[in-house]
């Protein structure tokens, strides 16, 4: 007998309780509002992950166009294959992992990165999805693929539109965008643990993600700790901003896993170091720059996501918003004369808050901004 939606729910968070008690990982905290003000303050500035409040980018159109719900798996969805169908020519980049035998002391046999039309993946998809709902399904598939950082600017100008850049990351940083990047494939998926050169907003489109996070000094510790555990052991030497083939099968994504997703040495005497968000289509997650993470498609069907990095504020930028806010502040108490005069000052201030500003202390500041990846 099924039980009523009430009770599952209930029975639910009580698991999170505890999973998140015993897994010594506190909640990411959610936004009270989804504004560009809060982000900014309470997100941004600080430098803090968060997440905007349920269903913030639930009308983003590749949530509603890219995906629809699978026919045999009530919870789960699927790819639209009659609109993707039709950018079927279009080369994405995919990831191949094969697993080893069940008896295997490593997960993953090989790991491989390769470029592919989007009518493959969209058929292997199918295929594995129909194989997985079969009553009888046949044996494990021999590997996996996903579709893993396809940049946006790559893929047709109509699969672009249907991933508009949020408001949030235009109003909170210098206004440009470092990149986009979209991430696909059936659950299980996994990302393993690493940081950005630039600030991170992570949106889920469909399915369900798990994403845990380190503070800057944690996760370079629990990194370190890794490489030097499997250096010793013969390997290592794994890079903490790429998404490698060291860290995707082997003793690295072995350790890495342990240490993330397992009793971590890390958690002794460190409570509260680590952050987990769990994640549906349409939530969003803030990842500060330097922040150390990991991320797991869980579930079934299809999962996907995408991500967009973008620069921070240099200090000089940071300044000149708030002096400009200050000046437009102080307008509401001068009469029309003054007012005119302190006007004129506000706009050469926000002048200087432009990311375009010819200013070339500016310029040199948003040249050090540059990923080193």
């Amino acid at each position: 007998m099924l039980r009523s939606g009430r009770s599952f729910i209930s029975h639910y968070k009580i698991a999170r309780q505890l999973y998140s008690t015993i897994s010594r990982f506190s909640h990411v905290e959610t936004l009270r509002d989804g504004s560009a003000d809060t982000f900014r303050q309470q997100a941004f500035a600080p430098a803090k992950p968060a997440l905007l409040p349920r269903d913030h980018f639930r009308e983003l159109s590749a949530l509603k166009k890219w995906f629809e719900p699978s026919p045999n798996i009530l919870t789960a969805c699927q790819l639209n294959a009659s609109y993707l169908s039709s950018y079927g020519e279009t080369l994405v980049p995919l990831e191949l992992t094969r697993d080893n035998p069940s008896n295997s002391t490593d997960d993953v046999s090989s790991f491989e990165q390769l470029h592919a039309p989007l009518s493959f993946f969209i058929e292997w998809t199918r295929h594995h999805q129909r194989s997985a709902s079969a009553s009888t399904p046949p044996t494990a598939p021999a590997g996996r693929l996903y579709l893993a950082q396809a940049r946006v600017s790559d893929l047709p100008s109509p699969l672009g539109a249907d991933l508009p850049t949020p408001a949030l990351v235009t109003l909170a940083g210098k206004g440009d965008v470092y990149d986009t990047n979209v991430w696909i494939g059936l659950a299980p998926t996994y990302t393993p643990l690493h940081r950005d050169p630039n600030p991170n907003l992570f949106v889920q489109l469909a399915g369900r993600k798990t994403v845990r996070l380190f503070t800057p000094d944690v996760g370079a510790d629990v990194f370190r700790r890794v490489q030097a555990r499997i250096g010793a052991a013969g390997g290592g030497g794994g890079s903490a901003s790429m998404r490698g083939a060291e860290m995707m099968q082997g003793a690295e994504r072995r350790v890495l896993e342990a240490e993330v997703w397992g009793s971590g040495e890390w958690e002794e005497g460190r409570a509260g170091a680590g952050l987990e968000a769990h994640l549906e289509a349409g939530d969003g997650l803030f990842i500060p720059k330097g922040w150390w993470h990991s991320i797991k498609g869980v579930g079934e069907g299809v999962t996907g996501s995408v991500n967009w990095w973008f620069r921070a504020l240099d200090t000089k930028r940071k300044q000149a918003l708030t002096r400009a806010t200050a000046c437009v502040a102080g307008l509401l108490t001068l009469g029309a004369h003054s007012a005119a005069t302190r006007l004129r000052d506000c706009a050469s201030i926000a002048a200087m808050s432009q990311p375009n500003s010819k200013n070339p202390e500016q310029s040199e500041a948003a040249s050090n901004d540059e990923p080193h990846t």
